[in-house]
């Protein structure tokens, strides 16, 4: 077994409702339109039911940086009607990023950190799913290395980060492989990165994972996506195509279609508070276009047991 990865027993995404919660990595949905489009193409007889639902600025710790312009959305704000509505056999969370708040590592936000994530697992678990926790993946400082600032600085904010923001996010990373709270199962997606990365730094100083320090490059998402299905124990050949051609093919702009628009619709249904609240009764229209989009996709899927 790696040792970036805490195993879920038996889970199978294809059979299940999977609900997806994150920040802005998660909101921007590429890697889960990556695996989505993966998990069409291995399995085109099984169900897959995906509702990605991330949101950009969210923690599950509820702290929010002074120079933040508004304050930051927390998870348990909506999770309840989250898991009402979504009703999801499997959630998948990612939180951590904004977190720390992009200052250097202190126990008090620490202990916010803990605290929102043990409650998280226990909510999901009260809902009867199941509960797959990814670490937060790495700060990237070199991307950013004119804004990043030394410990010394006192206005950290993620537009200004501190330059060893990542050793905070691999402590956090660490605790939950660690201190995995109760009933859920921790996949290292920091770990995972953290070496990938290191790799290409050796082959290639230049390379860049995110080009912002903390939103991954479509072909990072694209490792994340693999990575993840690693983790499940799924083939990830779906993804070996380079990303100029993955992203042409007809399945994946359908899927990635599919997955953006039922992520709004859900966002907005759910209802949350970012700088504004913001709640719109559209899921039935929403989900009726999605029924539509997955009927076409029925019919790409067919060619591939052809």
């Amino acid at each position: 077994m790696s040792k970036n990865a805490k195993p879920m027993t038996a889970l199978d995404l294809t059979e299940c409702r999977v609900l997806i919660l994150g920040d802005s990595i998660t909101d921007s949905g590429a890697y889960v339109s990556f695996l989505d489009y993966a998990l069409l193409s291995l399995y085109p007889d099984r169900t897959t039911d995906i509702i990605s639902a991330g949101l950009s600025s969210e923690t599950a710790s509820g702290l929010s940086e002074p120079a933040h312009p508004f304050p930051r959305p927390c998870v348990h704000e909506r999770l309840s009607r989250a898991l009402t509505l979504v009703r999801p056999d499997v959630t998948i969370a990612c939180y951590g990023m904004n977190d720390g708040i992009y200052h250097p590592f202190s126990e008090e936000r620490f202990s916010a950190y803990k605290s929102g994530m043990t409650k998280l697992a226990d909510a999901v678990r009260n809902a009867g799913s199941k509960l797959l926790i990814m670490t937060p993946p790495p700060f990237e400082a070199k991307s950013i290395s004119n804004k990043v600032r030394p410990a010394s600085y006192n206005n950290f904010s993620y537009l200004e980060p501190y330059d060893g923001y990542d050793d905070v996010l691999a402590r956090y990373a660490a605790w939950l492989m660690d201190d995995t709270p109760r009933g859920a199962a921790v996949f290292d997606l920091h770990r995972a990165i953290a070496g990938y990365c290191e790799q290409r730094y050796r082959n290639d100083p230049h390379f860049l994972f995110t080009p912002d320090g903390i939103h991954p490059s479509d072909d990072g998402h694209v490792f994340m996506a693999r990575a993840l299905l690693a983790y499940l124990g799924v083939d990830k050949s779906p993804l070996d195509a380079p990303l100029g051609e993955t992203n042409t093919r007809p399945l994946f702009q359908k899927a990635a279609a599919r997955r953006k628009l039922r992520s709004l619709g859900w966002q907005r249904s759910i209802g949350y508070t970012r700088e504004t609240r913001v709640h719109e009764d559209c899921i039935n229209a929403t989900e009726a276009e999605v029924l539509r989009m997955t009927n076409e996709i029925a019919v790409l899927r067919a060619l591939l047991r052809q």
